[in-house]
């Protein structure tokens, strides 16, 4: 993965709608973050990924394309043909959202997006964070990434005027 933070970071910021897969709706579901997220930006999903959940899904936008070859497969399609940002645990989707230079995240970002966008404070960050690393089974290089791209967070929140950390807040 020879990804730039700063790259990942001003995606995030610019980041307003993505299609996501199976994976992070339970990801998100798991940690309490699901409604969060889809209040800050648009969520789309795929007919197929939901019903691979468990749960409903409100505020998700369920978009009844199925393709011809799988769920995975008609996800990556749906998302490269409409050339939508993706977000995904699954290590083939996120290659070939790559591949097809699609912005693409995984849960550990969308935490990185929460606390970019003061959704909660750094100790309720840590918390999630922590929780998420407890049963995510991400590389080692994947949390070492993340490690960056929230320490740029924090030296860009310690240097933003008229930012403060008190005035993030917890939901």
């Amino acid at each position: 993965m020879k990804r730039d933070p700063k790259k990942t970071i001003d995606e995030l910021r610019m980041l307003k709608n993505a299609l996501i897969d199976s994976s992070s709706l339970i990801y998100a579901r798991r940690l309490r973050c699901l409604k969060r997220l889809s209040a800050l930006i648009t969520l789309e999903t795929l007919l197929p990924m939901q019903a691979e959940v468990t749960f409903d899904l409100p505020g998700i936008h369920v978009i009844p394309f199925t393709g011809t070859t799988g769920a995975d497969a008609a996800f990556i399609q749906y998302a490269r043909s409409h050339q939508m940002p993706v977000i995904s645990e699954d290590k083939d989707i996120l290659n070939a959202a790559r591949s097809s230079a699609l912005p693409h995240f995984n849960m550990l970002m969308m935490l990185e997006l929460l606390f970019l966008r003061n959704r909660f404070n750094e100790n309720a960050y840590k918390q999630i964070h922590d929780e998420l690393l407890s049963f995510a089974w991400y590389s080692e290089e994947v949390r070492e990434y993340g490690e960056k791209v929230h320490a740029l967070l924090l030296e860009d929140d310690k240097t933003t005027e008229g930012h403060d950390e008190d005035n993030r807040h917890e939901k």
